[in-house]
């Protein structure tokens, strides 16, 4: 049958380029109700201004960090990193072992690596 591609007109019309914008003129973004917010700077946090609350967040993300560069040949220095954390509560050890199980779920082909 004949080819159709994505180009050309639909319909009737030809397709219209509207430039409404003005160089001049300030541009106003719509504002998010729940927008996005990095952690560093989320506000109205309870926790924000504890230091152990920090220290957490700290080793969440050096834990995040140490699994996004895990692959076999990198296990053992990455593991002597991990070791080297100081994870001293019971609520850091469970947020390590959450967070290397998501990401064994997450990334099947390194899930033995996660396991070990």
């Amino acid at each position: 049958g004949p080819r159709r591609s994505g180009q050309g007109q639909r319909g009737k019309e030809p397709r219209k380029i509207i430039a409404s914008v003005s160089l001049t003129e300030d541009v106003q973004l719509n504002k998010a109700e729940k927008a996005w917010k990095p952690s560093v700077k989320r506000s109205g946090r309870a926790d924000e201004d504890d230091p152990d609350f920090l220290k957490t967040q700290d080793l969440f993300k050096r834990v995040r960090s140490v699994l996004n560069k895990l692959t076999p040949q990198m296990f053992q220095p990455l593991m002597k990193q991990v070791t080297e954390l100081t994870i001293d509560t019971e609520d850091r050890l469970k947020g390590v072992i959450d967070l290397i199980f998501e990401k064994a779920i997450s990334e099947p082909n390194f899930s033995v690596a996660y396991a070990n």
